[in-house]
C-alpha cells in the first residue's frame, strides 16, 4: 500500500510536468497509467534493493544471492501485472504458509528480517506516505495561475430609462427590452471571424459606441464547452461527488437543455470551489470538501486554459446568472460570460476599454431586462430590433452610425464605423452577405468619405 501511495505522488509530479497528462488523455482513463506507474516504481527499487521500497522499510528481505535477489525481485514486480487480474487467487497460498504465485514464478522468497524496522514502517513511514498521497494533487496547483475569485454576485443597477426598444436573438434564446440611453449609446452591427465548434465562421459582432465617454464596447457569442464533459472531469476520482452535488450527479441521465434552479445552484458552487483551490489553503479546502481534489483541480485547469482570467466573478444579467472571466490584454478588458443554466452552452465575450463606469452603464441598460431561454445553435446569433430583421436592422444601423460619425468631430467614432465598414466590404466580396439597402460600391464610397474626415480631424 505504501508503494502505491508514493507512486501516486510520482504520478502527480509527472502529470504536472506534461508527459502523463498527454498519455492520460490518449488512453482516456487515469487508472491504467497509475497502475503501470506503480509497477515501474516497485520494479525500480526491486532491482536496487531486492524488494520494493516499502517491503525494505518494513523489514522484509528477499532470498537468494546478490544478483538473483535483484533480478528476481524485478521479475516479481512485473508478474504483478497479470496477477492483478487474478487477485486474490494468486495471493491465497500465503494463508497456508506457501509462496505466492509471483514468488514461485520469480524463484524468490520474501520473509521478515527486522522487527524494529516494521515498527518504523507502520507508525512513521505509512502515515507519511498516506499524507503525501492526499496532498499529491496539489503539486499541480503551483503551476496554475489562481485568479481572484469573488464569491459575491454582481447585479448591475437599473438606470433611469424607459425600455422602448425590443431586441431579440433567437440563436441565444435572448429577449431584452432596452432604451440603450439613446442619446449616448450607438449600436453598430458588424462581423467577426469566430471559432464555432470545430469550424471558423464569420458571425455577428455588435459594437456599442458611447458618445458621452468616447469609448467603444463589442460583444459576440461563440459555441461554449458542453457541460457534461466538464462535470465528468470534475467528478473524476471523487467517489463522494454525489453527496455534495446530488442534482448535478444525475444530470447526465436527464433529457433536458435548461438546468433546474437546484442544478444551477450546485453548478455555481462546484465551479466556485474548483476555481478557489489555492496552494496556501489546502487544509481548509480538504476540511470543507474532502480529500478528493484531483477532479476539481483538473476542472480549474481546464477552465483557465479555455478562459484565461485575472479575476472571476458572478454577474446577474436579467433573469439568469453567468460566471464572468476577466482578462486584461493590450489595454482592454476581455470578459467571457459562461452561463450557469444550460447543458449545452454558448459563451458571451465582451471587450471594452478599461473604464468600469462605461462597462457598468452598458450592462445596466442593455442586459438589465434580458430574459434567457433555450438556445438554437443551428442558426446564427442574429440580433433583431423591434420588428426589423437582421439585414434591414444591421444595414440601417450602419448607415445611421456613418452619417452621425460624419457630423461629429470624434476620430474614435469614425474609426469604429470604418472598421465595421471594412468587414462588410470584405464579406460582400466573398458573397457572404448582401444588403438590399446598399451596394458594395456605396459602402466603399462611404468608407472613403469617412477616411477623409478622419485624416482632416487628425491633421488639425
Amino acid at each position: 500500500m505504501a508503494d502505491f501511495l508514493i507512486s501516486l505522488n510520482i504520478y502527480s509530479f509527472f502529470y504536472v510536468l506534461g508527459p502523463y497528462e498527454h498519455l492520460e488523455k490518449s488512453m482516456g482513463y487515469a487508472w491504467p497509467l497509475i497502475f503501470l506507474n506503480y509497477i515501474a516504481f516497485r520494479a525500480f527499487f526491486a532491482f536496487i534493493l531486492g524488494t520494493s521500497l516499502s517491503q525494505y522499510i518494513f523489514g522484509l528481505r528477499s532470498s537468494g544471492d546478490f544478483f538473483w535477489k535483484r533480478l528476481g525481485g524485478g521479475l516479481r514486480s512485473l508478474y504483478e501485472i497479470p496477477s492483478a487480474f487474478l487477485f486474490p487467487l494468486t495471493e491465497l497460498p500465503i494463508l497456508f504458509g506457501k509462496k505466492t504465485v509471483k514468488e514461485y514464478l520469480s524463484q524468490t522468497t520474501i520473509s521478515p528480517a527486522n522487527n524494529k524496522l516494521s515498527f518504523f514502517g507502520i507508525f512513521i513511514f505509512l502515515p507519511m506516505a498516506f499524507s503525501l498521497a492526499v496532498f499529491s494533487p496539489f503539486y499541480e496547483i503551483f503551476f496554475i495561475r489562481t485568479p481572484m475569485v469573488s464569491t459575491q454576485t454582481y447585479k448591475p443597477g437599473q438606470k433611469e430609462l424607459k425600455p422602448n426598444f425590443i431586441y431579440k436573438m433567437s440563436g441565444a434564446g435572448l429577449h431584452t427590452t432596452s432604451g440603450l440611453l439613446k442619446d449616448r449609446f450607438v449600436l453598430i452591427p458588424s462581423f467577426k471571424m469566430i471559432k464555432w465548434g470545430s469550424e471558423n465562421e464569420y458571425r455577428p459582432q455588435y459594437i456599442f459606441y458611447d458618445k458621452l465617454l468616447r469609448r467603444n464596447l463589442s460583444f459576440y457569442f461563440e459555441k461554449g464547452p458542453d457541460l457534461m464533459p466538464m462535470i465528468k472531469l470534475g467528478k473524476n476520482l471523487n467517489p463522494i461527488f454525489s453527496i455534495f452535488y446530488p442534482n448535478l450527479d444525475t444530470l447526465d441521465n436527464k433529457n433536458q437543455e435548461m438546468l433546474s434552479q437546484q442544478q444551477s445552484e450546485e453548478l455555481e458552487l462546484f465551479l466556485e470551489k474548483s476555481l478557489t483551490l489555492n496552494p496556501s489553503r489546502p487544509f481548509n479546502y480538504i476540511l470543507n470538501n474532502g480529500i478528493f481534489i484531483k477532479g476539481p483541480l483538473s476542472l480549474k485547469n481546464h477552465l483557465l486554459k479555455r478562459f484565461p482570467a485575472d479575476k472571476v466573478e458572478k454577474v446577474r444579467m436579467g433573469d439568469k446568472t453567468f460566471l464572468c472571466f476577466k482578462e486584461t490584454k493590450n489595454g482592454k478588458e476581455i470578459e467571457t460570460y459562461f452561463p450557469l443554466f444550460l447543458k449545452n452552452t454558448f459563451v458571451l465575450r465582451i471587450t471594452h476599454a478599461m473604464d468600469s463606469n462605461f462597462r457598468n452603464d452598458f450592462l445596466s441598460t442593455f442586459f438589465y431586462f434580458s430574459k434567457w431561454g433555450k438556445p438554437n445553435f443551428e442558426i446564427p446569433f442574429y440580433l433583431s430590433k423591434d420588428d426589423l430583421d437582421y439585414k434591414k436592422f444591421a444595414g440601417e444601423g450602419l448607415l445611421s452610425a456613418a452619417r452621425e460619425a460624419l457630423a461629429l468631430k470624434d476620430p474614435l467614432y469614425l474609426d469604429t464605423v470604418i472598421d465595421a465598414l471594412d468587414r462588410y466590404i470584405f464579406l460582400s466580396q466573398l458573397k457572404k452577405i448582401n444588403f438590399d439597402i446598399t451596394s458594395k460600391n456605396q459602402l466603399i464610397s462611404l468608407k472613403n468619405e469617412l477616411l477623409e474626415k478622419t485624416f482632416a480631424l487628425r491633421g488639425q
